[in-house]
């Protein structure tokens, strides 16, 4: 019986963590749903490519940035029941005076860097770019995942995603259309909001 009410505590936790999660109201967000163009694929295994992700073609890709005054969210999830280890999703703290977090903030450029022990990560946004990276050392190897996006025309957008993890590599050509396109507003936002600064150490 006690098991079975420790069971069930857990349960109701993990539950009540997830909607605590999925909950968070961003203040000021990018979306965008990018259909993938093209794939370059370099996974070898014995001089063959152990894996194909061209059927990936014609997938889509959303693209989410997210921010409130404590943190900045950014992630690139596939429009798939499968994720194939595409998926990036992190985010960094701001309005932190650590030596390992940089905020940049102009008037039509956000840039924040957090370099820590074994990683790296990056987001820049100005009216026409959009640019993410995380870099980082895990036990089966190096990943290396980033997003670089530019606008071509309104809502428009085209760039890439490059996935390196391990000893395979991976590149998606984007082409993507906003579901939120105030980037002017996200980067008021960050004006406003984060006092932003830049440590020497980095």
């Amino acid at each position: 019986m006690k098991n079975n009410k420790g069971v069930f505590m857990k349960k109701t936790l993990l539950i009540f963590l997830t909607f605590a999660l999925s909950s968070i109201a961003y203040a000021k967000n990018i979306e965008m749903q990018c259909n993938i163009k093209s794939t370059a694929l370099i996974v070898m295994n014995n001089g063959k490519p152990s894996l194909d992700y061209s059927t990936l073609k014609g997938k889509n890709i959303d693209i989410f940035i997210g921010s409130t005054k404590r943190n900045i969210l950014y992630s690139a999830k596939l429009d798939d029941e499968k994720s194939y280890g595409i998926d990036l999703e992190h985010s960094i703290s701001l309005n932190r005076n650590y030596e390992w977090i940089k905020e940049m903030i102009s008037k039509d450029k956000v840039e924040v860097v957090r370099y820590l022990n074994d990683q790296y990560q990056v987001i820049k946004i100005t009216n026409d770019s959009i640019d993410a990276k995380y870099f980082a050392q895990w036990n089966f190897g190096w990943v290396d995942k980033s997003f670089r996006l530019q606008r071509y025309y309104k809502d428009d957008w085209q760039g890439t995603y490059i996935s390196h993890i391990g000893d395979s590599s991976i590149i998606f050509g984007l082409d993507c259309r906003s579901k939120s396109s105030d980037v002017d507003g996200f980067i008021q936002f960050m004006q406003k909001n984060i006092k932003g600064h830049d440590n020497n150490k980095l």
